[in-house]
């Protein structure tokens, strides 16, 4: 028998030994082992299966922590319309609130602190009155005087009947003024779009414009202004046009001045 160097029986083992060899052996017995040895192409597979397995274990943990904090958020935001619309029931029923006086046509319906006090101005033939807080400014009578043209008095008295303001769910309604200069007579342009219940959109201004009008028919003692918000004198500002505001305490005035009259 001849002779054969164990340097050469291992390098020939090794060359008719297949790389997956262990897995061929008996689990358990020191040849089913797997090398120690990687090749460097499936070490970086077996790292990038291992940093995207990681990846997706962080998201779902985001995705729930998420959607716990949504959940949350949900439950508040449920909480403080239950509270809101418990608070309007209290507000709607109260036993202190007066009523209107009996032998009228609305006699024993709730009504709000001054009867009809506030809304009484816009009764049919009287005068729009002015709110006692109302800004002094040089155009008013001007102004009180356009409120109480025929025309859009009666405009403004459908505005604030269609605003629902001694209802639990309001809306804002409005309309542009606009003046015929050859005639000087004034009338209405409808706005853009409609209000909501605290927000109206006037959509872009007509060339003959000289002011706009919307109510505020959501009532003081709920937490709404009942004079020109910030919003509305940005408005009024970017538009260049005064604007009138119907609501409980009464007609107020503001923005840039009256434009003058010019007859052709």
């Amino acid at each position: 028998m001849s002779y054969a160097h164990p340097i050469w029986l291992e390098g020939r083992r090794k060359y008719w030994t297949r790389p997956d060899g262990y897995r061929f052996f008996k689990p358990g017995s020191p040849e089913a082992k797997m090398p120690g040895w990687l090749d460097p192409w499936m070490t970086r597979v077996r790292a990038k299966e291992a940093a995207e397995d990681a990846a997706r274990a962080r998201a779902a943990a985001e995705q729930e922590e998420f959607e716990r904090e949504l959940l949350q958020l949900r439950w508040e935001v449920k909480k403080l319309k239950l509270e809101h619309e418990l608070w309007l029931l209290e507000q709607k029923y109260s036993p202190n609130q007066p009523r209107v006086p009996a032998g009228s046509r609305e006699g024993g319906q709730w009504t709000s602190g001054g009867g009809r006090g506030s809304d009484s101005s816009l009764e049919q033939g009287s005068p729009l009155a002015t709110a006692r807080d109302q800004a002094s400014r040089s155009d008013l009578p001007q102004l009180q005087a356009i409120a109480n043209d025929p025309i859009i008095r009666s405009r403004i008295d459908e505005a604030w009947t269609a605003s629902s303001p001694n209802s639990t769910r309001p809306q804002e309604h409005g309309f542009w003024i606009s003046r015929n200069e050859a005639t000087g007579e004034v009338f209405t342009r409808p706005f853009g779009s409609p209000g909501f219940g605290d927000s109206i959109r006037p959509g872009p201004t007509p060339d003959d414009a000289i002011a706009f009008f919307h109510t505020h028919p959501n009532r003081p003692d709920t937490g709404y202004e009942a004079g020109p918000s910030v919003a509305d004198g940005l408005l009024a500002a970017r538009r260049d046009v005064p604007s009138l505001i119907q609501s409980h305490n009464g007609m107020y005035y503001f923005g840039p001045p009256l434009r003058p009259v010019k007859l052709r």
